[in-house]
């Protein structure tokens, strides 16, 4: 019953424009219900709807009102992934909880299309799938968990990773472990110029930063392009290619 009434809170708020209105009638609706987990699952839908229609902060005032500890989390944790999907930055969900047991995490991530990791600790693997993942390998550390042949990851740290993985199919038998370096570099590169000795003269500068300044040079004097890529250690690219250009006479060149 609770999911056939989340799912015409959904249409309503869809049809009706997402209104004013239609928010304080869905509200009124929602938190008179008795039953938790239908409050929970209409609040969740409410406080989406909010989000994607860019009323941030009500949906937050509704969030952080919420008597319920559940429903609460269950609402900050929409704002959460609306808005990480408003800076356009990937993420995922990792689950290592089940919350009440309902399965509605995992439900929810489907409906959403967010990749959802289990997390599980490696003691626990030789229990259930044999003393094949009896290795201090696998058992001394917690790994991510997918159900499926595939999946995508991505670093949010910058520098050196070091990714683990193996596999198993459906009659336990299971892959080497095998491993790969990463070397992330997330930083950008930058810039300065050397200057000559001779055939430079710096003149009046309205404020501290150089390009305020009037600079003056020699015909043919040679001016220093500098980059340096970040950051300073291993994980940086080094630098591929400097581009400049300079203008003269109302013209562009080159």
């Amino acid at each position: 019953m609770k999911i056939q009434v989340s799912e015409i809170f959904k249409q309503q708020l869809d049809k009706a424009g997402k209104t004013e209105r239609i928010f304080q009638q869905a509200l009124k609706i929602a938190v008179s219900q008795e039953d938790k987990y239908t409050k929970v699952y209409l609040l969740r839908d409410i406080v989406t709807a909010m989000v994607k229609s860019d009323r941030i902060n009500e949906a937050y005032s509704i969030a952080i009102s919420i008597d319920y500890d559940f429903a609460k989390h269950q609402a900050l944790k929409v704002i959460a992934v609306e808005m990480v999907r408003k800076l356009e930055l990937p993420f995922s969900v990792i689950i290592n909880q089940s919350d009440l047991g309902d399965d509605q995490v995992r439900q929810y991530c489907d409906e959403e299309n967010i990749y959802d990791y289990d997390v599980i600790w490696g003691g626990d693997l030789p229990g259930i799938y044999g003393e094949d993942y009896n290795d201090p390998n696998i058992t001394q550390y917690c790994w991510f968990r997918v159900n499926q042949s595939l999946v995508d990851f991505w670093f949010t740290e910058d520098c050196t990773h070091k990714v683990f993985y193996f596999a198993k199919d459906n009659l336990c038998h299971r892959t080497n472990i095998w491993n790969y370096t990463f070397h992330v570099d997330d930083e950008a590169p930058y810039m300065d110029i050397t200057y000559p000795e001779h055939g430079y003269y710096k003149g009046f500068c309205e404020s501290i930063e150089l390009e305020f300044c009037k600079q003056y040079l020699k015909v043919n004097t040679n001016i220093t392009l500098n980059a340096y890529d970040l950051p300073d250690n291993e994980c940086n690219t080094s630098i591929e290619s400097i581009f400049w250009r300079y203008y003269y006479d109302g013209d562009s060149y080159p």
